[in-house]
């Protein structure tokens, strides 16, 4: 059973998607940090970097945009939006947003402009026509090809979805006569406005999602706010008159994702940690270049199997919870899995198998590229917007996101080489006050290091404790001869 269960309040939207009670995918938007995926904007060009074939792109949300320009020359489809050619500094330029800032970076843009709908995507700034390959069907690829030829203006690209396998042709005109309407809009108001400037906006996070997943297998739709209840029933009725009656709206007092068990999955969704029903466990560690996940077998003993089948068993598991956590963590980028190590090479294709059988299931373009000669997992996903993560944490300002402070010890070390470097150019005769925090305090108290060095130099140090410190630092004071 399928649910999607929609959670929505002025300062945040949850929309999150469970399959037989499990949490699959959770999105979440916020009103003060909009994603900006998807938006199309006016931007001016403020630096042309051709080493690197790059420029950068002032559209108005503070950070500039990257963006690739290849040979330096603007795209034939786009030449009559510009009165030049080329790329130059101070040049306006349209750009649709492909992928959120992220840390140091800024969003990264495209001129390669897509207008997604139900069961069409269209591409007016390209000129080939892609068909989803979840349609396996021939007759049916080479109808909707048929039909997308006959009906696509010149010089525009067209991306059919797997909904468009039921379409009538009729159905397929209408939508994407709706679409070119949409793109002729933006090009009037491109003219009008002044760089930098947003020209069209992407739709919302509760319409994102019902357009994208509403032809799988949903058994209901829910949501507590009547406002998202009534735009979705607009858009049902446009879309999928036969999936109205999923859509209900919650109105107990308990709330939403209390009421069907998520809170407590969600509060769980960055542990590093994550257990899997066998005992075992697989480990998640993120970096800036790429995610590296790790399978334990744990407390798995395997009772009644062999070695290798009790390997077999747990590695295959780890794969669908953690292609389940790349779904509800929105990991993105490369990943690197190290399963547990198997000699049987029919043991290794399976789970290579098992795991592609599971990508294909992920709307995210997901690749499994194989298995290295270390015997790791190379996988690739596509990345766009803000994940989890980025939404919901910042680096910690005590270990500045590496999840480690100095060592009491490391604290004690640093306070004696500073110490000493005072004392070589002037000593203190009445000595030193040393606070630190109240964790590093008892660890300096017990190994003495304070006292070995006040004897040494011949002075006095005393010592004091506070929660009001970083556990990595410390102060360092004089006393006078009044202490």
């Amino acid at each position: 059973m399928k649910k999607v269960i929609i959670d929505s309040m002025p300062e945040e939207t949850r929309v999150a998607v469970t399959e037989e009670g499990v949490l699959t995918k959770l999105d979440i938007e916020r009103s003060v940090l909009a994603p900006l995926v998807g938006n199309i904007y006016k931007g001016r060009i403020q630096n042309v970097l051709p080493g690197m074939s790059a420029a950068f792109v002032d559209i108005g949300s503070g950070k500039n945009a990257f963006l690739y320009i290849g040979n330096g020359e603007l795209p034939e489809s786009l030449r009559q939006m510009s009165a030049n050619s080329k790329f130059h500094i101070g040049q306006d330029i349209i750009l649709q947003i492909e992928k959120d800032a992220s840390g140091s970076k800024g969003p990264k843009g495209t001129m390669r402009i897509t207008l997604p709908g139900h069961s069409l995507v269209l591409m007016p700034t390209s000129d080939y026509i892609g068909i989803s390959h979840r349609i396996k069907d021939e007759e049916t690829r080479t109808r909707l090809k048929t039909i997308a030829e006959k009906h696509l203006p010149p010089n525009m690209g067209l991306v059919i979805r797997t909904a468009a396998a039921i379409q009538s042709e009729e159905s397929f005109v209408e939508e994407l006569s709706k679409l070119t309407q949409l793109w002729e809009t933006i090009c009037t108001q491109y003219k009008v406005m002044s760089a930098p400037a947003l020209v069209y906006r992407d739709a919302d996070i509760v319409v994102r999602v019902i357009r994208d997943i509403i032809d799988e297998d949903i058994d209901e739709i829910v949501t507590n706010d009547n406002e998202s209840y009534l735009r979705l029933r607009g858009l049902l009725d446009f879309i999928a008159p036969d999936k109205k009656r999923l859509l209900h709206l919650y109105e107990r007092g308990r709330q939403i994702f209390n009421e069907y068990g998520l809170e407590d999955e969600i509060g769980r969704i960055y542990s590093r940690n994550v257990s899997l029903q066998s005992g075992a466990e697989i480990v998640i560690d993120r970096t800036e270049a790429m995610t590296v996940i790790d399978v334990n077998s744990g407390k798995n003993v395997g009772a009644g199997l062999s070695l290798e089948d009790t390997l077999l068993r747990v590695n295959l598991e780890a794969a669908e919870e953690i292609i389940r956590q790349l779904r509800l963590r929105d990991i993105g980028g490369i990943i690197v899995v190290d399963f547990i190590d198997m000699e049987s090479k029919e043991h290794n294709d399976m789970l290579l198998d098992k795991l592609r059988q599971l990508a294909d299931k992920d709307r995210v373009k997901t690749t499994i590229v194989g298995m290295t000669n270390l015997g790791l997992v190379e996988i690739t996903r596509k990345k766009s917007r803000r994940n989890y993560a980025g939404t919901n944490y910042s680096d910690c300002p005590c270990c500045g996101g590496t999840g480690q402070v100095s060592s009491p010890v490391t604290v004690g070390i640093r306070i004696s080489r500073d110490i000493r470097e005072v004392e070589k150019t002037n000593h203190a005769d009445f000595g030193y006050e040393v606070e630190v925090h109240d964790t590093v305090a008892p660890v300096l108290t017990r190994t003495g290091m304070l006292n070995d060095l006040a004897r040494e130099l011949h002075t006095k140090i005393k010592q004091t404790a506070t929660g009001a410190i970083h556990p990595s630092r410390y102060v360092i004071s004089r006393l006078n001869n009044n202490e």
